[in-house]
């Protein structure tokens, strides 16, 4: 009689991954397999979580989830907080299924990054009140060869979501919402410049598949420098930098995933923070020369004031000692 085989499914799971099955008994689905492809593509350094949600257009909370769920199979490790590491079994499922997962990993922030081009502005959102989709339809769309689309059909709420390589476009029924991802590039004029004409182009192309759209309007951006020395400086100081400005921006450090940034949702903020370390990087002066100057200017100050004292006829100065007294103004 045949013994019944009453492991549980986790214990024969990391059976099947020991004995050097490519694949584990439970299939994973796309977005785990390109997850397993991002950390292939980059298994010398540890994952960047809140990088690879931007460019995945995928929340932390389940990339996290996806994480936990492929490391019970072994197919990644955690040598210490906040380090998560493709294995060598991870590694040859990747090996396996190559060809049927997309190269998520050709989008990484890293390659597109230089020392020049280091401020990544995300989070970037625009609305466009909708005038006229009368002519509008889901089939319409697949012209402008999305990812992948979804409808979600709520009770008092149609939604649809159009999911490209740079960008998801929410469509409600009188407004459209579009998210685009990392746009990486010099200083925040050209990153908001870049982002205009990328959400004009996609306003555009809607257009011609029955959405006319109106009154387009900005979403308050983040726009962060990666690698950043102040923040590196700033963390030593307060583990949790965080400033309020004026008109609801902020200015804060960011190192949840491991990479340290110092952020700001103020493009001006961004600019002046940018043009004061290039004049600390121009010039040989230092801070502690502003106080040198102010003692300067107080003994010039000082001086002047002698030196016009000293320039009046004292039989004057004697007359303007005098006025002290109460002036009468009866003969």
């Amino acid at each position: 009689m045949k013994k019944e085989n009453k492991k549980r499914a986790d214990t024969l799971r990391k059976e099947s991954v020991r004995n050097g099955h490519a694949h584990p008994l439970i299939s994973y689905g796309k977005r785990e397999l390109d997850l397993l492809r991002y950390m292939s593509n980059s298994r010398d350094e540890r994952l960047n979580v809140k990088g690879y949600a931007r460019l995945s257009s995928i929340p932390r909370a389940s990339i996290y989830y996806m994480l936990e769920k492929l490391m019970r199979d072994d197919l990644i490790e955690k040598p210490y907080s906040a380090c998560y590491k493709i294995t060598n079994k991870g590694i040859n499922v990747v090996d396996v299924t190559n060809g049927g997962v997309s190269n998520v990993g050709s989008m990484r922030r890293k390659d597109l990054v230089s020392d020049k081009t280091n401020l990544s502005c995300h989070y970037i959102k625009y609305k466009a009140k909708i005038v006229d989709r009368e002519h509008f339809s889901l089939e319409k769309v697949k012209k402008l060869n999305p990812k992948r689309t979804r409808k979600l059909a709520l009770k008092n709420l149609t939604q649809y979501y159009l999911y490209f390589d740079d960008a998801t476009i929410t469509v409600n029924p009188k407004m459209i919402i579009l998210s685009l991802h990392d746009i990486v590039s010099e200083n925040a004029e050209s990153a908001d410049f870049e982002s205009f004409n990328k959400a004009v182009g996609y306003l555009s192309k809607l257009e011609k598949v029955g959405l006319k759209t109106e009154n387009i309007e900005l979403d308050t951006a983040h726009y962060a420098r990666v690698k950043s020395i102040l923040a590196e400086s700033l963390k030593k100081i307060d583990d949790r930098y965080y400033l309020e400005l004026d008109n609801g921006h902020k200015f804060f450090i960011d190192y949840s995933d491991g990479t340290i940034e110092d952020e700001t949702t103020s493009s001006e903020m961004r600019e002046k923070v940018d043009g004061f370390f290039k004049d600390l990087n121009n010039t040989d002066s230092k801070l502690s020369d502003l106080d040198k100057i102010k003692d300067i200017l107080g003994t010039i100050a000082k001086l002047e004031t002698t030196r016009l004292i000293s320039s009046i006829d004292p039989e004057k100065l004697g007359d303007i000692k005098g006025q002290n007294k109460l002036p009468s103004y009866f003969g």
